[in-house]
């Protein structure tokens, strides 16, 4: 009677669980563990459980405690411990099985549900039958009820994870990084409407531009529904150089005048939001997932110019400089958001974006008296950017994660209006050739999954 339980349950357990991927290194595991199956199939358990314990100690010796082959190695020596008898000793290795796979899968992963199926099972086999009159006899497995014969407390542990999976449907990851940036940025205009007399008459750039950044992102998905996407980063620019030239003649010939300024101060901010379908492609070897999304965001960078030293003509420093930029690009973006699996503990993730953008620019210009003040002039345009992420998650338990980040930015628009408002209420226009903005940056933190 006990034989023939045991059959039942650890066939099931052994064929279900060998279904595990192996690499060249437990190639040796791989092999020790098809023998187990065999014996174990043709009845012969006694040959197959001192081969199944070494089976154990090998997965131990080659991946450590707490590995997929480990947790099927373990299930396979309680299936031979069940037959014989040992229960005891078989629960204690099926809670082990179950504690291993939850921490590296999650709650909702099927080889978890295996093996919660196998405590079940060994609960029943471990009852005494009910009377059926002189004797007893074994059930019909057809029969059996799922929900009559669990035990208890599994039974309530699974129906609270229903309810919180109905009532909430989602899962939600946030995520909070510190990191470095540096950021490079030019414009550009004309001396005309046209773009001529000369075609660049004055060019200011910002390089180097470094700046400590705190940034946030939320992600909520329903599996094969819907997914949201939030993101907002803050910089404070710490470092930096400016120049400022004009120019009498076309293509950046006949500077006339330059100035190397200061530029260590001033805020960056993006912020974007999207909203996608998760796609999660059937994979053996790897967990895929892939986002669509469409959505929209706005950058914007304060670019401070102080501590001014006239460099064409070469008349030195001039300290009364505080002038100020302030751009802004927003508008719509697609993109394609990707994360995979590749190990047990990290997870890599991706994307990339591309942007449609209004740019709208305000300058104070503090030094040029016969400028309007706050708003000296302002530069008007349109253009595009892409962004592209790189990144990957170490799984610290089965809510926290250490998340590292990189990303790159480039932005540029196409000719435009520069509008000057002089003291004396008058405006003037001309024509904006270009603003050209490029970002790198890196951040590590931390994000949780609910």
């Amino acid at each position: 009677m006990k034989r023939s339980v045991g059959f039942t349950v650890g066939l099931f357990v052994l064929t279900v669980l060998l279904s595990h991927p192996a690499n060249a290194a437990g190639a040796g595991w791989v092999d020790m563990n098809s023998q187990v199956v065999s014996l174990y199939q043709a009845g012969q358990y006694e040959k197959a459980l001192p081969l199944a314990q070494e089976a154990l100690a090998l997965a131990e010796s080659i991946y450590g405690a707490d590995h997929p082959y480990v947790a099927t190695s373990l299930n396979n020596l309680a299936a031979l411990y069940q037959s014989a008898g040992r229960l005891d000793e078989a629960e204690t290795l099926h809670r082990r099985a179950l504690a291993i796979d939850r921490g590296l899968f999650g709650e909702q992963d099927p080889r978890v549900a295996v093996d919660r199926h196998n405590l079940a099972q060994l609960a029943l086999f471990a009852q005494p039958l009910p009377p059926t009159g002189d004797k007893q006899e074994e059930p019909d497995r057809e029969e059996w009820s799922w929900d009559k014969e669990m035990p208890r407390a599994k039974k309530q542990e699974e129906a609270e994870t229903e309810r919180r999976s109905k009532f909430f449907g989602w899962e939600t990851e946030t995520s909070i990084r510190g990191g470095y940036r540096r950021d490079h940025f030019r414009w550009s205009i004309a001396g005309d409407k046209s773009g001529n007399n000369p075609n660049i008459l004055s060019e200011l750039t910002w390089e180097n531009l470094e700046s400590q950044t705190l940034t946030g992102s939320a992600l909520l998905t329903r599996k094969s529904f819907i997914a949201l996407r939030g993101s907002a980063e803050y910089g404070w620019i710490f470092a930096g150089q400016n120049q400022d030239s004009d120019y009498l003649l076309n293509d950046r010939r006949g500077e006339f005048s330059r100035s190397n300024n200061a530029s260590d101060g001033g805020q960056l901010l993006d912020v974007a939001g999207g909203i996608g379908y998760p796609w999660t492609p059937e994979s053996t070897l790897y967990e895929f997932r892939l986002i669509p999304l469409a959505g929209y965001s706005y950058h914007q960078q304060n670019l401070t110019i102080t501590h001014g030293f006239q460099t064409i003509p070469s008349t030195g420093p001039f300290n009364s400089l505080d002038s100020r930029y302030r751009a802004e690009w927003r508008g719509p973006w697609i993109g394609l958001d990707l994360d995979f699996k590749p190990y047990d503990k990290i997870r890599a993730y991706g994307g990339f974006e591309y942007h449609w953008a209004s740019y709208l620019a305000n300058a104070r210009w503090n030094l040029r008296s016969d400028f309007s003040q706050p708003k000296s002039f302002r530069h008007i345009a349109d253009g595009w950017g892409v962004v592209g992420t790189l990144g990957f998650l170490y799984r610290l338990s089965d809510k926290w994660f250490i998340d590292g980040n990189a990303k790159f930015q480039t932005w540029c628009t196409d000719p435009g209006i520069d509008r000057t408002f002089f003291s004396n209420g008058t405006v003037s226009e001309t024509r904006f050739n270009q603003a050209k903005w490029d970002s790198y940056a890196v951040s590590l933190g931390v994000r949780c999954r609910f």
